[in-house]
């Protein structure tokens, strides 16, 4: 389901504490364990692991979310120095280079539905990296990175609408988990 991938790549919210303090230095305090544990047990809950959780797919999807974690921490520190429409553009070249080889390899002329597609896809991606820059110019990656676990909410909407899957009891409870606990890392933010 469309809420399970988006919640293993969603799963960076979790490790940008971890990487902030690898990298960065940045402590870690102990009152935001709560809040944390609740999202990756939400996330349990929502995955219901077993050996399906172990398929090529998911494994890129939890790859991608480090990935995505450690995006977010560097976006936070370029932002410092860089202003955000180069950060943008840094960002879809790296990507750009990096992606490239697997686009040759598997390249067809696209149709022009899935040109539009495409089109929208790169303009609905700008909007996001730019508002992820205004985002992060204005707090910490610890703080702001909790609220991607929102998106989990979203697709199971999207899911739901478009492809008919209908969350299950341990979804539900799954998705309150991961509310709960960016509500609390939140909250608790607000104090310091």
């Amino acid at each position: 389901p469309l809420v399970d991938s988006t919640l293993l790549i969603n799963l960076s919210p979790a490790w940008v504490p971890i990487i902030a303090w690898l990298a960065l230095k940045m402590p870690i305090k102990k009152k935001f364990y709560l809040g944390i544990g609740a999202g990756f047990l939400g996330a349990i809950f929502i995955l219901k692991p077993d050996q399906q959780v172990f398929e090529w797919g998911a494994i890129a999807a939890l790859i991608g979310g480090f990935f995505m974690a450690i995006t977010l921490v560097a976006v936070k520190e370029l932002m410092r120095t860089e202003k955000s429409s180069r950060i943008v553009i840094y960002y879809f070249l790296v990507n750009t280079i990096i992606l490239l080889p697997f686009a040759i390899k598997c390249w067809t002329i696209p149709s022009a539905f899935i040109l539009l597609l495409l089109v929208g896809n790169a303009i609905l991606m700008i909007i996001h990296m730019e508002l992820l820059n205004w985002g992060f110019s204005l707090g910490s990656p610890s703080k702001l990175s909790i609220l991607t676990y929102a998106g989990v909410l979203f697709s199971a909407f999207l899911g739901w609408i478009f492809f008919k899957e209908i969350p299950d009891f341990w979804t539900i409870l799954g998705g309150i988990l991961i509310c709960l606990g960016g509500i609390y890392v939140l909250r608790l933010r607000a104090h310091y």
